[in-house]
């Protein structure tokens, strides 16, 4: 069983759903660009199946808190979105803001040196997926997550470890 109990900073899906759709409405609201990252641990799966279930839980619970450290501001929303995806929405940023602040996660969570044999760097990396968008009235979370799953697909494409994020 995956562990899904509380990591601080760390909201559930249920609340990433509930922030999101608030904050999606104060970006209309204030005319105001949102971020939506959507971030991956690479080779979770093989992770977890090569030292168990107990490292697995540990790694998902180190790299959370990267995460939550990263983005700690109360325009910020992190939560845990699938077992080994993580999902952060944003307000009040710039692109390259936010592109920086991804890079910097991916170095960061490369930094912990939790080993991964199946990973070709050797330690647990994550992908990054992303958009920065000023969203018109009709535009909903659905679509935005969609859109920003796409460049979480690039990325992974391109060899995972790195980060996509349009505008």
């Amino acid at each position: 069983m995956i562990y899904t109990g509380p990591m601080p900073g760390i909201g559930s899906r249920r609340h990433f759903d509930e922030r999101f759709a608030d904050l999606l409405a104060i970006s209309h609201r204030v005319h105001s660009e949102v971020s939506l990252l959507m971030i991956e641990l690479d080779q979770f799966n093989q992770f977890n199946e090569r030292y168990g279930q107990p490292a697995g839980d540990e790694c998902v619970h180190k790299v959370g808190g990267c995460i939550s450290k990263l983005f700690a501001r109360s325009s910020d929303c992190v939560a845990r979105y699938g077992s080994e995806q993580f999902a952060v929405v944003s307000l009040a940023s710039n692109i390259d803001d936010m592109i920086r602040h991804a890079q910097r996660l991916c170095e960061r969570v490369r930094a912990l040196n939790i080993p991964n044999s199946d990973s070709p760097h050797g330690v647990v990396t994550v992908s990054i997926g992303g958009i920065h968008r000023l969203p018109n009235r009709e535009t909903t979370e659905e679509e935005l997550i969609e859109q920003a799953n796409n460049q979480l697909i690039d990325a992974r494409h391109d060899g995972r470890n790195c980060v996509h994020i349009t505008g």
